[in-house]
Order: C-alpha cells, then sequence, then structure tokens
C-alpha cells in the first residue's frame, strides 16, 4: 500500500512517487519536510571529515593566538641617564627584546619635571638598548601640542617660523623649529628681521651649548641666560 499525500502530489508529483510503502518512512519523511520536528540529514563520511578537520584547525589557531599574548614580557622605558637619570616614563610590551629597539615613545614635558606650566610640551624618546627588563631610550625631540599654538594665534596677531640647523658644542647635529608670535599684524620685511635675528641667537647658543644642555632647556628658549646685546630687537619700533 503506497502512502499517498495529496497536497505534495499537487505541488511535486514526482517527491510523491518516491514515496515508500511502510509508514515509518512516511513519517521520516514528514520529519524531513519539517511538519512536526526537524531532522539532521548527514553527508558522507568524507564531507563529515573535513567539516571536523576545519574544526580543529580553527580550534589550533585560536590556542595559537592565546599563547602568543602569553610569551609577551612587560618592559619598563626609562629616560635617558642626562638629565632625567634613567626615571621610569612608562611600560610596553613586546616578545623579543629585538622587536623593541627603534620604538618611539611620546610623554608630556610636565610628568617628567612636575612643572606644571610645560604641559603643552611633548618630548619624544627613542629606544635603543634593552637591559634585562629596562628597555633604555635615547632623546629625539619635542615639540609644542598643536592645539596650544591654535590658542596662541589668533587673528591680531603675527606667525613667524623657521627651520635652523645647528651643530652644538659637542659635535651633534640639530635641527631646531622656532616659532614666534607677535603682538600685532607685520609686514614681511619685519618677519625677515625678526626671523634673522633669532637664526643668529639660536646658532650661537647651540656652539657654545653641549647636547646634554640643550636637552635640559629644550620646552622654551630663556633669554635671561643670554647676554643683552644678543637679543631680538623689536623691529617696528
Amino acid at each position: 500500500m503506497r502512502y499517498a499525500v495529496p497536497w505534495l502530489e499537487q505541488k511535486s508529483p514526482r517527491l510523491n512517487a518516491l514515496l515508500p510503502q511502510h509508514p515509518h518512512s512516511f513519517e521520516a519523511l514528514v520529519h524531513i519536510l519539517g511538519v512536526g520536528g526537524t531532522a539532521r540529514i548527514r553527508g558522507s563520511p568524507r564531507q563529515e571529515s573535513n567539516v571536523m578537520a576545519k574544526g580543529a584547525a580553527a580550534r589550533a589557531a585560536a590556542r595559537r593566538q592565546r599563547d602568543k599574548w602569553k610569551s609577551k614580557r612587560w618592559y619598563s622605558i626609562r629616560a635617558p641617564r642626562n638629565p632625567w637619570a634613567f626615571k621610569i616614563i612608562g611600560e610596553t610590551m613586546a616578545e623579543e627584546e629585538e622587536m623593541l629597539l627603534g620604538r618611539h615613545y611620546e610623554i608630556l614635558q610636565y610628568e617628567l619635571d612636575g612643572d606644571f606650566s610645560k604641559m603643552n610640551v611633548k618630548v619624544q624618546f627613542r629606544i635603543h638598548d634593552v637591559i634585562g627588563s629596562d628597555a633604555l631610550t635615547e632623546y629625539i625631540g619635542h615639540e609644542l601640542l598643536k592645539d596650544h599654538i591654535r590658542r596662541q594665534v589668533r587673528r591680531d596677531r603675527g606667525k613667524i617660523d623657521d627651520t635652523v640647523d645647528l651643530v652644538t658644542k659637542d659635535g651633534y647635529y640639530i635641527r631646531v623649529k622656532p616659532m614666534m608670535i607677535t603682538r600685532n599684524k607685520i609686514k614681511a620685511s619685519q618677519k625677515q628681521e625678526i626671523r634673522s635675528q633669532a637664526r643668529d641667537l639660536i646658532i650661537k647658543f647651540g656652539a657654545t651649548t653641549t647636547w646634554v644642555d640643550m636637552q635640559k632647556s629644550n620646552s622654551r628658549w630663556n633669554s635671561r641666560d643670554a647676554d643683552s646685546r644678543d637679543c631680538i630687537q623689536d623691529p617696528t619700533r
């Protein structure tokens, strides 16, 4: 006896013709069609083995990713000996010591010296050696924060930029980028005169100062250390 299904015969006569004679087979077909439950259709053994292999590979990759983090170590970043006496300025992670070499680190000036007036100066260091869990750095430069520069430069003021290359007393080549702000708008000729005087003043200061002393005075130029004859004269007067 064949168990016929009227709605199945209308929609899929071919599938209805394949309906087996046994009533239990009819119930299995109903489950496959989604009436009253679901059935899991098993694939070939080769397909199942491929799925299992992919799952095992994914789990192994996840374990390797976790092990990669476990292999990393914490290193203390220390400022140069002069003038900061190897002060700890931060921490970083790495798998090997060689990965730390050449890495840059930035910190605000007031965090080094404790002077709150220098919170707008950013000091830059570079890791050049690793001893144990300490990463030793060297000073490579500093700059003012861009937000601070924008607050200082207003519509009724003038801004003068320049780039000066100099040689220190102990033979270090340094590039200085001074920025000068005038109280009022000035002419181009006046800017050129101020720029020329500032360039001469910076070159003379660098020629009589060592590299370490330049680092100590990196936040701002202190005109009190210069002779009064070397100070910039106001060309607007």
